[in-house]
C-alpha cells in the first residue's frame, strides 16, 4: 500500500522512516538544528530555508524539487536507505577527521 505524499511533512516523514533513522539523526547528518525535522513532520514550520531543505534532500539523495511539490515518483527505501549509509559515513569521516 502506497500512502498519499501529499504534503512537505508526510514525504519528510516517509524518507525518515524508510531510512529507518530517527528525526535527531536526520538533523545530526543534515547538518540542521535539532528539532527541524520534527517541525517539519509537525507542519509547524510555514517556509522553511532553501538551505535546510538541500540539506535533508542530500541526506535523503531527492531532489528539494521533489521535496516540496511530490512531483514525480517517490524514491524506492532502498534508494534513501543507501543514500543515507553514505551520509552516515561522509559524517563519520568528517568527525575523525
Amino acid at each position: 500500500m502506497v500512502r498519499a505524499m501529499d504534503t512537505l511533512a508526510k514525504r519528510v516523514r516517509y524518507l525518515r522512516e524508510s531510512a529507518g533513522i530517527g528525526q535527531r539523526e536526520a538533523d545530526r547528518l543534515a547538518g540542521i538544528v535539532r528539532g527541524f525535522s520534527g517541525s517539519l513532520e509537525r507542519e509547524e514550520v510555514a517556509e522553511p530555508t532553501a538551505s535546510r531543505l538541500a540539506a535533508l534532500a542530500g541526506v535523503y539523495g531527492v531532489a528539494v524539487e521533489w521535496l516540496l511539490t511530490g512531483q514525480g515518483s517517490a524514491p524506492a527505501q532502498r534508494t534513501v536507505k543507501r543514500c543515507v549509509n553514505s551520509a552516515r559515513e561522509a559524517h563519520a569521516k568528517a568527525a575523525a577527521a
